[in-house]
């Protein structure tokens, strides 16, 4: 019997160790300290955030003319050097989007410090890779800080701890409108770390279901 129970033991921690890599970080912490107090969901609540979403560009051409497994390697290439980044820079991946994902900050500053740190990475990978995938493999990246409801989605045979909000929406118009291997961040975000990044001039885009422009800037240094 204690054979048995050991075996089972072995088991679910395998079965958990596995899930820790598919579920993010945050949630794993919240859903510890609610079993901790005896609750059975994870509570929601509305907070101040920075928000990251970057995605490849081209990538519809890239996927045409390689086959699937190639890309999803290429991908993982850089997706792996980005979770590290991030998760050692006090962010946390939200979910992965096929070519893109999003990344969740406390700390602007942080956030902003992350994205230099990988756009300057997935440049030199892109250049190393560029032999085998026959091209130069860019991405867009958009930051923006405000406030969202950080909290369950679904219902009982599934759910999902993510983030949703105006200031969500407006991230991923940021990212959709940047350049190629550049980081756009909204003045919203510069504002909250302005003494220890330096951003071009700002100016402003309009996006899809919003009547008013939105203020943007590109940023140039951050004071690592």
């Amino acid at each position: 019997m204690v054979a048995l129970n050991h075996e089972l033991e072995s088991k679910f921690l395998g079965a958990t160790k596995i899930l820790r890599e598919y579920l993010p970080r945050s949630l794993w912490q919240i859903a510890e300290k609610s079993n901790y107090l005896g609750h059975t969901d994870v509570a929601g609540k509305e907070e101040d955030l920075c928000f990251m979403f970057c995605d490849m560009c081209e990538f519809t051409r890239f996927s045409e003319v390689h086959p699937a497994s190639a890309v999803v390697m290429t991908i993982n290439v850089f997706f792996e050097e980005a979770s590290d980044i991030i998760c050692n820079n006090g962010g946390d991946i939200d979910r992965f989007t096929g070519d893109g994902f999003l990344a969740i900050f406390t700390d602007p500053y942080e956030a902003a410090r992350a994205s230099a740190i990988m756009s300057n990475r997935f440049k030199e990978l892109s250049h190393i890779l560029s032999d085998s995938t026959g091209q130069k493999l860019k991405f867009r990246t958009g930051l923006h800080y405000g406030k969202a409801l950080r909290g369950t989605i679904g219902g009982l045979l599934r759910k999902d701890y993510t983030v949703l909000g105006d200031a969500v929406n407006i991230a991923s118009r940021i990212e959709s409108n940047c350049k190629p291997s550049k980081v756009l961040v909204s003045t919203a975000f510069y504002q909250a770390c302005s003494n220890r990044i330096s951003t071009d001039e700002p100016f402003t885009i309009q996006v899809k279901g919003r009547n008013e422009a939105i203020e943007v800037r590109y940023l140039k240094k951050v004071l690592l």
